[in-house]
């Protein structure tokens, strides 16, 4: 495990969910008590992905099972995204920026089972705004709304599964693990992007040309752009590669320079 922070590796190896964890995240206080359900429930979501994230990047399955298994992780790759603290600040304004209807919910009155006043709803939704535990919960249902509005098919045809094809798997993960083209984006779903999903085994989601092949060159700027666009912590199973992506990092000392790379990752994508 890197420190970009600190710029050392740390003293001992650690597994990715060990690095990329932000305690009591999702632990809020409620009538006086403190509570978890919200990481209960992305670990509900979690726990339902990871069987099939096995047979994905183990390559097991084929036929109707595996399709069933890449519904769960695009649907996964929505949550994730949202879920991310570098897309906190995107999420607040999307939240104050809404209503209830535009989040897709009905306030109904619990004895009567009947819609309330529209004064009742204003006031709820401030109430609501203010509640950082709702917020955070937002993340996990604009995850579930994302993919209910995407094409599932049409996604599928455009994702394309890189596995390493060598037992050295010299590939590294990042606290910011989504390189999308383009960054402004509502939904992880329209963009193009790249997503790491193990050490051997990466996503590409390309709009344009059928992706045909994926070079050794293409692979290595990957990696290093995961590195510079990483916060803090960088991980990966060989420490002499991730030590060769830090020194060439240091390069990149300029946004110009990073610019440069990010055109250079994701001409894979453009048309011919």
């Amino acid at each position: 495990v890197f420190d970009r922070k600190e710029n050392v590796f740390l003293a001992s190896r650690k597994s990715p969910k060990q690095v990329f964890y932000e305690w009591n995240r999702n632990l809020f206080e409620k009538d006086g008590e403190k509570t978890d359900f919200v990481e209960k429930l992305f670990s509900n979501t979690e726990n339902k992905f990871a069987p099939a994230y096995t047979r994905i990047i183990n390559k097991i399955g084929k036929g109707t099972n595996k399709y069933v298994d890449l519904f769960h992780m695009i649907h996964y790759l929505g949550t994730l995204y949202n879920s991310l603290p570098q897309n906190d600040i995107k999420i607040s304004k999307y939240v104050q920026n809404s209503n209830f209807k535009d989040l897709g919910f009905s306030i109904k009155s619990k004895n009567t089972n009947k819609g309330v006043s529209q004064e009742e709803i204003e006031k709820l939704q401030i109430r609501f705004k203010s509640d950082l535990a709702f917020e955070q919960l937002i993340k996990l249902w604009k995850g579930i709304t994302d993919y209910l509005e995407v094409d599932i098919i049409e996604f599928y045809k455009t994702c394309k599964l890189y596995h390493a094809e060598t037992d050295v798997r010299l590939h590294i993960l990042g606290d910011r693990p989504f390189l999308l083209k383009n960054e402004e984006v509502s939904s992880i779903y329209e963009s193009e992007f790249i997503f790491p999903l193990s050490k051997g085994v990466t996503l590409y989601r390309y709009l344009g040309k059928e992706l045909k092949e994926i070079s050794a060159e293409d692979r290595i700027n990957v990696d290093l752009l995961i590195f510079l666009q990483s916060k803090h912590m960088v991980c990966g199973p060989d420490k002499s590669y991730l030590t060769a992506i830090a020194n060439v990092a240091l390069k990149y000392d300029t946004q110009k320079k990073i610019k440069y790379l990010e055109d250079k990752v994701f001409k894979i994508f453009e048309k011919e």
